[in-house]
């Protein structure tokens, strides 16, 4: 089994090459199809406000980008799987494929499930034969002969089966696949899980029209979009395998959308300006920052300055900052910063050099959202140590 730091790696990798251009381009006239699931009407307290408003108001914005648009809303097991093999032999060579499920969803041992009405769930074991399997889906699109396939999660709340909560996992696990010309998008990061409310398909209403943007500069820009709307609470997650670099509206061209009638959203996506950086371009280089304590009036907050050097995936760089702590070490430390970074996420350990022998020591982990357009970092910072456990929040400058 390849090990998350490999599967990121590649995940990061191919993107980039998404931005740069350097995979095969699909032309613009490509037939472009699109199926819309949408469950809500599930009985008792699993019921769900939103998705089929959501499935709705998506459709509408599809079938504006030329998309031909299959629908269905409020299905059981047996109409899911009709209308995905309807869907599967409507699909025309070298075409695009989007798939786009909103409702409930839960991950068993690893593997995803969506879950229709009329479900009749006991256990864990139950799920495979009562729920329809995500990871299938991607497998009969492969064999469709389409230039690309992209599944849209928007089912990442908390589970609805509390009688069969052992073996059932928090959120949705990631997906994990070897078809070529693949996108998968997640409504929150995998194993998390998101409100029942409208903030993602705002942001992805919002960004599919904009001209100039290959489609995976278009799910980044959501993420982005999301991530800032709730304050880093809710990150969606993206997986990419070789994608082609397709714009669904072409530079120049106006937005073909005008009108689409919006949810209330419980949070207001932000305007968003193009176009849109990659986290890579935006790391390298210098920084300053700081972090603070938590209570903040424990310690003085203490600034720092950084140098980080992106290869890949991969962060590395040091930081320098004032001494505050360590006694006999000099007027400043010095730390090596070792991470990686995942779409618009970044995770690194700050390790602190003793100035006087070079052993290292007092290692601190760093979780942070990187701002692609103001080319800014925040999160959060942990410390375990025999003392116990320090944390606080942090913020870096370009």
């Amino acid at each position: 089994m390849r090990s998350i730091n490999n599967i990121a790696a590649r995940q990061m990798i191919l993107a980039l090459l998404g931005l740069l251009g350097l995979v095969a381009s699909a032309g613009a006239a490509q037939p472009r199809y699109a199926l819309v699931i949408a469950n809500a009407g599930y009985a008792g307290s699993a019921r769900l406000t939103n998705p089929v408003r959501d499935g709705q108001r998506l459709a509408n914005t599809l079938r504006q980008l030329h998309f031909r648009v299959l629908e269905r809303y409020d299905v059981d097991l047996n109409g899911m799987k009709t209308a995905l093999r309807d869907f599967r032999t409507s699909l025309s060579p070298d075409s695009i494929a989007l798939v786009y499920y909103s409702g409930h969803g839960v991950e068993v041992d690893g593997k995803n499930y969506l879950l229709p009405l009329g479900y009749n769930i006991a256990t864990a074991e139950d799920v495979p034969d009562q729920a329809y399997p995500a990871e299938r889906l991607m497998t009969q699109l492969a064999g469709s002969g389409t230039a690309l396939n992209v599944l849209v999660l928007d089912a990442c709340r908390d589970s609805p089966l509390p009688r069969a909560s052992k073996g059932i996992g928090k959120g949705l696990a990631q997906i994990s696949t070897q078809t070529s010309a693949t996108l998968i998008h997640y409504a929150t990061a995998a194993g998390r899980t998101a409100e029942d409310d409208s903030t993602y398909i705002n942001a992805l209403i919002a960004e599919l029209p904009r001209p100039g943007r290959s489609i995976l500069e278009t799910f980044n820009a959501v993420g982005y979009d999301v991530s800032k709307a709730t304050g880093g609470k809710q990150t969606p997650w993206m997986y990419v395998n070789n994608i082609p670099s397709i714009e669904l509206v072409e530079t120049g061209s106006a937005q073909p959308v005008t009108s689409v009638a919006a949810s209330p959203p419980t949070r207001a996506i932000p305007p968003v300006e193009a176009p849109v950086p990659s986290s890579r371009t935006i790391l390298g280089g210098d920084w300053t920052g700081s972090y603070a304590f938590e209570p903040s009036a424990s310690r003085a907050a203490v600034s720092f300055k950084a140098h980080l050097l992106v290869t890949g995936n991969q962060v590395t760089g040091r930081i320098e900052e004032p001494n505050s702590f360590a006694k006999g070490a000099g007027a400043t430390l010095y730390a090596d910063v070792k991470g990686e970074i995942e779409g618009a996420q970044i995770h690194f350990t700050k390790t602190y050099m003793n100035a006087q022998n070079g052993a290292y020591n007092n290692s601190v982990d760093y979780a942070g959202s990187i701002d692609l357009r103001s080319g800014t970092i925040s999160g959060v910072w942990m410390l375990a140590s025999s003392n116990g456990l320090t944390r606080g929040k942090f913020t870096m400058q370009k």
